[in-house]
């Protein structure tokens, strides 16, 4: 499989940016739902007591089985939740200071699962696209920096081919991925999120993606991503590894201590079998089955229910995870605040562009995509004219008033509460009524 050289990804020894998150717990609160039959859901604790640290030049994993709470970690650490019904506690430092999330937001870059490119556009025209609304440097420079996103990505073979859909042949699943991490690229983020970058890819492919976010961590960036059902092939790449269960950390550290770490919870990787599959599989509901696991902690047998059995299996490999912590945790010398590079990076980011600016840019590439798909820009033009006709007919004819209309409707909505209002408060009544007959 392909690997990258040297050369084109020199490795800086050096890092200037540190993520530190300690006792993370995020708890989704009870919601009562009905009007007249209450219905109460209980609070769900999705992290519970998650701890970490990565540093600028490392890349992280985090593994888990399906509801472990890998995508609400990496959505906590990017900055991305946003609920009233969760509960969130806990400390999370940048430089060993607190995190403002406009700053952050001007570091940081977060790749989602599902892309949203341009199908009629090319990797060259959507990164000049996005380069040009995003930063305010000038063209000679943007241009440069595309080219170099190319070359850095492996797309000058594809630069010029159109991303394509479901229906147009385009470019490779690797390099419409690849394309992707490279939007968000352009700004030379510090801090890459990505949300399971190698799913519908094939061994290959998602080799090469890893690979690439190896690389990039070796440029001095930090690199953090789930990830599902990752080949054995990957595992050498990644510096450090966090798995979870059940919202609670089995296991972070790095990914040379990991082997040792399964080995002395007494769920040790078989001989020549991919660690990441035996990771998700111990971290399975199903697993508390097993006969092995069962002649090692024989107190899981005395739980007749298998979801209480569970729990308690994952609260024994977490506790015992928590016994040897702090051979696992980075003990190093920790940073403290921003050097002038990520100063003047941060200055550089938060100029932006005018109104008018990203309007024109917008319009450009509309009407680009419109003459580039004649048929389906005639067809809305037919649809739309089409529409108002129909309307027109309809409303040709009606003397009634605009105002008038809206306060006929709004004494409407007024009759139509107070009739519910009536409604509920007479089944009330009722019920009152049959419990003080039965007294």
């Amino acid at each position: 499989m392909q690997k990258y050289d040297g050369e084109k990804f020199p490795t800086h020894q050096t890092h200037d940016v540190e993520l530190v998150w300690k006792n993370i717990k995020v708890v989704s609160e009870g919601i009562t739902k009905g009007c007249i039959k209450k219905t109460k859901i209980e609070p769900k604790t999705i992290l519970n007591g998650v701890n970490g640290i990565v540093k600028g030049g490392e890349c992280l994993a985090i593994l888990g089985s399906t509801g472990a709470g890998k995508t609400t970690l990496l959505n906590f650490l990017s900055k991305k939740i946003e609920s009233k019904n969760l509960k969130i506690t806990g400390d999370i430092l940048l430089n060993n200071r607190n995190i403002d999330e406009d700053q952050f937001h001007l570091i940081s870059s977060y790749v989602m699962q599902d892309d949203i490119l341009e199908p009629l556009m090319t990797p060259t025209e959507i990164l000049l696209f996005t380069a040009k609304l995003r930063l305010t440097l000038p063209r000679e420079e943007i241009e440069k920096r595309v080219m170099k996103m190319l070359k850095l990505l492996n797309l000058m073979r594809c630069k010029d081919t159109r991303i394509g859909d479901t229906l147009t042949r385009g470019v490779s699943g690797g390099e419409r991925k690849r394309t992707s991490i490279a939007v968000e690229l352009i700004t030379e983020p510090k801090i890459i999120f990505l949300d399971e970058p190698t799913t519908g890819l094939d061994s290959y492919n998602a080799f090469e993606v890893v690979s690439l976010l190896k690389s990039l961590a070796q440029l001095g960036k930090m690199v953090i991503f789930t990830i599902h059902q990752p080949s054995s092939e990957i595992f050498p790449l990644l510096d450090k590894i966090c798995v979870l269960g059940l919202g609670k950390t089995i296991y972070f550290g790095p990914g040379s201590k990991c082997l040792d770490a399964f080995d002395y919870m007494g769920v040790p990787v078989p001989n020549k079998e991919n660690p990441f599959q035996h990771f998700m599989e111990i971290t399975n509901v199903t697993y508390v089955k097993n006969e092995k696991l069962l002649s090692v902690y024989p107190q899981l047998g005395e739980i007749e229910n298998n979801q209480e059995r569970y729990e308690k299996y994952i609260s024994i490999l977490s506790d015992k995870y928590h016994k040897r912590y702090d051979e696992y945790m980075d003990n190093s010398e920790r940073l403290d605040g921003f050097s002038k590079e990520m100063k003047d990076h941060l200055e550089e980011r938060a100029v932006k562009n005018g109104f008018f600016y990203e309007f024109a840019m917008l319009f450009g590439r509309n009407t680009l995509l419109n003459m580039r798909n004649p048929k389906n820009f005639t067809f809305k033009i037919v649809q739309y004219v089409f529409s108002a006709i129909i309307f027109a007919i309809i409303f040709v004819k009606v003397k009634i008033s605009y105002n008038e209309i809206v306060n006929k409707r709004i004494f409407r909505n007024s009759r139509s509460s107070r009739s519910n209002n009536t409604e509920c408060n007479f089944i009330r009544v009722k019920r009152i009524n049959k419990s003080s007959s039965s007294l």
